[in-house]
């Protein structure tokens, strides 16, 4: 039979090209046994998952493995951290199980960091024993990693890949979490000619799990030479409900040789994008070709489909844009709008991936052909903003459903954590118990250790009920990653019982807890303070959060409204409930971040470094006006209000009140360590400075360096001539003086959180949107952009002075984040 290549126009620089593979390869009368390979991750940030991933393995290993099918297990943590559990089992009797589960409890724990070499490595060698103990049978993979492998460099991970895939008959990545390196894994899955599935969290991972291990995998593989050049050198087929891909990018990709797929037997088509016709050239991706799904095999629809889904998964939004143009799916292209950070993305991908499989999912909200992505869609940042700008806004901090999860490593109370010597001694007798049987020994051993861990309970803060919620007008933004949070002040007491009856000086104790010192006996003391909680709503480029429970005003309402009927946010992102506990009239407002998007097409088109330099600018004249402002009002204003712990309590009480960690301006905050970090990923960053104003001198320094002054020390000397200016004008009313200078200062910090906020937008849009500064289109355009973008300036002041020649500098990079 002929083989035929055809190309299917999309725009007129990008084609999709269905080349045959040759006739369909005759089935077994019988499927071949198979020797199925799970690759489990126990690097430490999988501590969460991996008792829920035991139990759900112990529960369906009886079930998973046809009759003459074997289980293999590999886990794996960092360097030198790997192993099989077990090889080859048939789990067909009791005490095969019973065997497996053991080793299943004793092995899958977490351990450190995250290493992929060695077990594929461990897999290439295991597929050979495998097939060789069983001719005839066949061997699949599965693999599956929350992380990014931060112990071998990526071509390592791909040559080990490559020397296992030539043993297995198929193969599954899973992209578990959002931490998880995807373009490693996508790039894995192409190399072994296997697929490639994403679960946000268990619930998405365990039906994966059980598809994987029911499928049915072809054997025998043959090797298709791909006519032409590949965009991204990937080719993909659409088998048994799978995207599978292979890596077609060719040893010499300048002259054609070496681009090859190596792909199952039963395959009949490969599909690819190229950036010119290959073969013959066939009907466009247009309204009429639609009516083209008869034949579901080749349908050029199908693998449209599978071909946005791929290219969302390596984050090319020119070609989905192009794509999308073509098959005119108005909910996709919609849905796409919203296509900003790898949250948004993940579903998307699975949305147009669906639609490969199944037409009903195709066009239920029409077909246009001119649908573009809105460019103005509302943000996640700009419903923050419209939230906070109204103090009538009350989040529902005390409301059941308000739950937002704890980013970054957790704080231990230093006195109840343990020391490096205790932990170590700690894992001695936790080894000596597990190695004896001796009922007696065990008992003195464990006493041993319930001592070592008999810690005082640490102090804790009891929150009083907010049932009316708290504004959250008090945003705070990172200039260097896309990270966003607000803060919230809760009032509340702490008991403190134990504490005072243990202190020395009992009288001094109990005046500073408001106690009469005659009452040493009372049973309980509680100590009015307060705690301030930060929230993050976007950590690191990812929502952290997926609704809010609200108390909105009528003028938000309103807006919100008419934003709706602008189309630029969508049915269900503000949802209103009325509730029997709810503050006010009843109504509360249930805001779903995860519905908008983390940037807009707006934010990332035209995103200048000139201008952000000069919005950095605007900042750093802001940020040392309000320093030395700040410092002139503490000379005339120098405690921090009429009743500090000394003057309510006496040197005694609050000595003794600072120990436990309360202070009459930040309220309650005992001394913490870090829990142990289990591993880490690594986030973007951008940093954008200006030479000579990176940090601004403190007081003393510039009152050392007033004879040589640098040109941040001038900006704040220009700021104390303004101060003395006012002070001359008022004469010796300190008063009036200290009350300018606060309401100065009010207004300093108004605009200071405005430039914030604006930079953010820029970090936003460069790391979620993976925007590019206009002045380095000519840099990409000829092959050599780079992390840097750096101008030359020249920047002057309102109060007329000129820095020439000052070098701005934004420089993309990596920031190692422990968890």
């Amino acid at each position: 039979m002929s083989k035929k290549t055809i190309s299917h126009q999309v725009t007129p620089s990008l084609y999709l090209v269905r080349q045959e593979c040759g006739g369909a390869f005759p089935k077994a009368a019988a499927p071949a046994p198979q020797n199925h390979i799970c690759v489990v991750d126990c690097s430490g940030s999988m501590w969460n998952d991996l008792p829920k991933l035991r139990a759900d393995l112990k529960k369906k290993l009886p079930t998973l493995l046809r009759e003459g099918d074997t289980l293999s297990l590999v886990w794996f943590s960092g360097r030198s951290e790997f192993g099989a559990l077990f090889e080859g089992e048939s789990v067909a009797k009791p005490t095969d199980l019973k065997r497996v589960e053991q080793a299943i409890d004793r092995w899958l724990k977490p351990c450190s960091l995250t290493g992929f070499v060695e077990p594929l490595s461990e897999v290439a060698l295991m597929t050979k024993r495998l097939l060789q103990k069983t001719p005839g049978s066949e061997c699949s993979l599965f693999f599956m990693s929350d992380g990014m492998d931060n112990t071998w460099p990526r071509q390592a991970v791909l040559d080990a890949v490559g020397s296992a895939a030539g043993s297995l008959a198929s193969s599954t990545f899973v992209e578990y979490g959002y931490y998880a390196d995807r373009a490693l894994l996508a790039a894995m899955a192409a190399k072994a000619g296997g697929t490639l599935l994403f679960a946000k969290d268990f619930q998405e991972y365990e039906p994966q799990f059980s598809s994987s291990m029911r499928k049915k995998a072809t054997a025998v593989r043959r090797v298709v030479d791909i006519a032409g050049v590949p965009v991204g050198g990937v080719a993909f087929a659409l088998h048994e409900g799978e995207v599978l891909t292979f890596d077609a990018a060719g040893d010499n990709a300048g002259d054609g040789a070496g681009r090859r797929a190596y792909v199952p037997a039963d395959v009949t088509d490969v599909f690819y994008l190229s950036a010119e016709p290959v073969g013959e050239k066939d009907t466009a991706l247009s309204k009429e070709s639609r009516e083209d799904v008869v034949d579901e095999g080749s349908s050029k629809i199908r693998a449209a489909y599978a071909a946005v889904s791929l290219f969302s998964v390596r984050s090319q939004p020119k070609i989905v844009k192009a794509l999308l143009g073509a098959l005119g799916d108005v909910r996709l292209v919609d849905s796409f709008a919203k296509c900003f950070g790898k949250q948004a993305y993940s579903v998307f991908m699975g949305e147009a991936r669906a639609c490969a499989f199944d037409a009903s999912l195709r066009w239920t909200a029409g077909y246009d052909g001119a649908r573009v992505p809105r460019d103005d869609a509302f943000t996640v940042l700009d419903m923050l903003q419209l939230l906070a700008s109204d103090d009538e806004n009350k989040l529902l901090v005390d409301h059941p459903s308000f739950q937002i999860d704890r980013i970054g490593r957790k704080r231990i109370s230093r006195e109840s954590a343990l020391t490096d010597d205790e932990e170590a001694a700690v894992d001695a007798l936790k080894a000596r118990i597990a190695a004896t049987r001796d009922g007696a020994q065990i008992a003195k051993l464990s006493a041993e250790l319930a001592k070592l861990l008999n810690k005082p309970a640490p102090l804790k803060f009891v929150a009083d009920k907010l049932p009316k919620g708290v504004s959250i007008a008090s945003l705070t933004y990172n200039q260097s990653t896309p990270n966003v949070s607000f803060l919230v002040k809760r009032e509340g007491y702490v008991d403190i019982t134990r504490q005072v009856r243990a202190s020395k000086d009992a009288n001094a104790v109990m005046a500073a807890c408001g106690a009469d010192p005659a009452c040493a006996g009372v049973d309980e003391v509680r100590f009015p303070t307060f705690i301030y909680r930060n929230y993050a709503v976007v950590k690191d480029g990812l929502l952290n959060v997926a609704s809010l429970p609200m108390s909105l005003s009528k003028a938000t309402m309103e807006k919100l409204f008419a934003l709706h009927g602008e189309r630029r946010i969508a049915d269900g992102v503000v949802k209103m409930m009325i509730e029997a506990d709810a503050p006010g009239d009843g109504t509360v407002a249930y805001v779903d971040f995860s519905q908008l998007p983390l940037c807009n097409g707006r934010m990332v088109e035209s995103v200048s470094a000139k201008e952000a330099f000069e919005r950095e600018w605007e900042l750093v004249q802001v940020q040392a006006r309000q320093k030395v402002y700040k410092h002139a009002l503490s000379e005339l204003v120098p405690t921090r209000g009429s009743a500090t712990f000394v003057q309510k309590y006496g040197q005694a009480g609050a000595d003794f009140l600072r120990d436990l960690g309360f202070t009459d301006y930040s309220g309650f905050g005992p001394k913490t360590v870090l829990d142990k970090a289990r591993d880490y990923y690594m986030c973007k960053t951008i940093d954008i400075s200006l030479k000579g104003f990176a940090k601004l001198p403190s007081m003393k320094e510039l009152e050392k360096g007033r004879a040589k002054m640098t040109p941040a020390m001038r900006l704040m000397s220009a700021a104390e001539e303004e101060i003395e200016k006012q002070r001359a004008k008022l004469g010796p009313h300190q008063d009036r003086l200290a009350g300018w200078l606060k309401a100065e200062e009010r207004a300093m910090d108004v605009e200071r959180r405005r430039l914030i906020r604006e930079q953010a937008q820029t970090v936003f849009a460069m790391i979620v949107g993976q925007a590019s500064f206009t002045e380095s289109a000519a840099g990409e355009a000829s092959g050599e952009a780079s992390d840097v973008t750096t101008l030359e300036l020249v920047l002057d002041t309102a109060q007329g002075m000129k820095f020439a020649g000052v070098l701005g500098t934004a420089k993309m990079g990596e920031e190692k984040v422990e968890i």
